[in-house]
């Protein structure tokens, strides 16, 4: 239609996240509302195949979240998985503590829009691991590396093992999320608006 299309992303408090970091661990982070559709068992799975790290699943609940973590606790003692924790409705401080430590951020398999956790993740220095799909991938994870993505558990492990076996690489990744990380900070969302809304002026002659 002769359309030029825009996208302004939403602003993610990455300053509040990029002090984070400096002493990290083999932690592998993943942050998601306890729901269905996030396929919260394949962490599981990717857990059961990398026993070398440790693996945090945590983030909000709701009404309906009673099943989604009865089946991830069951698929745990299924394949006995026992280097995953699971977190639910955790504080700020705790959140901030995990980030911190976190050096690698794995992101359930659910195609985001955007994926506010994934920028604040790549803030903290923790390299993002997205499924293949959605803005999650595209506008954050794939601008830190191509090889970050994954479309199985088994995919997921393999990127997962090989961050935390070659430090120098992961280390230069962490940097190269930091700095992807800060084009969604507020001051860059600002500045986008302005401009959005000045080219918008323009075209009504207000200019």
């Amino acid at each position: 239609y002769g359309l030029e299309a825009r996208v302004l992303h939403p602003p993610v408090d990455v300053e509040r996240f990029l002090p984070l970091g400096d002493r990290k661990e083999d932690v592998v982070l993943t942050v998601s509302r306890f729901t269905p559709e996030k396929r919260l068992e394949d962490v599981v799975r990717v857990a059961s195949m990398v026993p070398e790290a440790e693996f945090y699943l945590v983030g909000s609940t709701s009404s309906y979240s009673g099943p989604v973590l009865e089946r991830v606790r069951s698929l745990a003692e299924e394949l006995k998985v026992e280097n995953l924790r699971i977190e639910t409705d955790v504080p700020r401080r705790r959140l901030d503590e995990l980030y911190s430590a976190a050096k690698v951020y794995l992101h359930p398999p659910f195609p985001e829009h955007f994926g506010i956790a994934i920028a604040e993740g790549a803030a903290a220095g923790a390299v993002p691991v997205v499924y293949k799909d959605g803005g999650g991938w595209t506008d954050i994870a794939s601008r830190v590396d191509q090889s970050l993505g994954y479309g199985t558990p088994e995919e997921a492990a393999s990127v997962v093992r090989s961050l935390l076996r070659d430090e120098g690489r992961r280390r230069a990744l962490a940097e190269r999320a930091r700095e992807v990380a800060k084009g969604f900070s507020y001051g860059a969302f600002r500045a986008g608006l302005a401009e959005v809304i000045g080219e918008l002026a323009r075209l009504k002659g207000l200019g």
